[in-house]
């Protein structure tokens, strides 16, 4: 028989040394526990997704790249990076030579794609290797490489 006295969360059976306790006792109690484990390990309210968990234990991926010295160039990303910084590893961000000036990183953002020369689709980075009036913008140059960091 189900005891008299319950705990006071779960009203799970409290038996006493008199009470007779049958199976569907114990069936009871352990669905009740079963429910209410099931419901927190689910709640995303109380623990991270997996996809959140991923962003916690790793924030940033990290690439380095050769440059190709096509005009145009794309990084696929398995994931919606929220920022993007992208540079080249041996230039200074900005330089002067020859009345040009020379643009060697840029930096795009979620919701904001960039610029021309750089910009962030949901899970897409394009860089653009081009010269606009006196500005060069090399972020794909041939030989030269360059490194991508993307924020999740």
């Amino acid at each position: 028989m189900a005891s008299q006295d319950k705990t006071v969360h779960y009203e799970l059976n409290r038996w006493r040394g008199t009470d007779k306790p049958t199976r569907s006792d114990f069936v009871r109690d352990n669905e009740i526990l079963d429910t209410v484990i099931w419901d927190h390990a689910n709640s995303s309210s109380k623990h991270l997704t997996s996809a959140e968990k991923a962003r916690v234990s790793q924030p940033y991926y990290v690439q380095v790249l050769q440059g190709n010295g096509e005009a145009q160039r794309s990084i696929d990303f398995d994931f919606e990076p929220k920022l993007v910084i992208y540079f080249s590893a041996n230039q200074p961000p900005v330089s002067t030579s020859n009345d040009t000036v020379e643009i060697n990183f840029c930096i795009a953002a979620a919701m904001y794609g960039g610029t021309a020369q750089c910009s962030l689709g949901t899970t897409r980075f394009t860089v653009n290797d081009t010269t606009v009036g006196d500005i060069r913008y090399a972020l794909n140059s041939s030989g030269r490489q360059y490194v991508l960091i993307a924020f999740k």
